[in-house]
């Protein structure tokens, strides 16, 4: 239900030209770290037409049971730390 959408803040918003349509977009990282869900909400359409259609989304990213722990390299703090 997207009554409410307009008021509520967005995780990240993304504002596309048309020469953009179809192209790989980058989103923040951190933000995006642990998804269940994703909605997007479609603000006002190209050239301010009247119906919003999408005919696909493609993601990219790596499920975090392909992760290999072994090879993670700590970056800030102690081994244990924040656990």
């Amino acid at each position: 239900d997207f009554d409410d959408a307009e008021g509520r803040q967005a995780q990240q918003q993304l504002e596309l030209a048309a020469e953009q349509l179809g192209t790989r977009l980058p989103l923040d990282f951190v933000k995006f770290q642990s998804v269940q869900t994703l909605s997007l909400f479609v603000v006002s359409n190209q050239e301010e037409g009247e119906v919003s259609a999408l005919s696909g989304v493609r993601l990219w990213g790596t499920a975090v049971a392909t992760t290999n722990m072994t090879e993670f390299k700590r970056v800030a703090g102690e081994k244990g730390e924040g656990e």
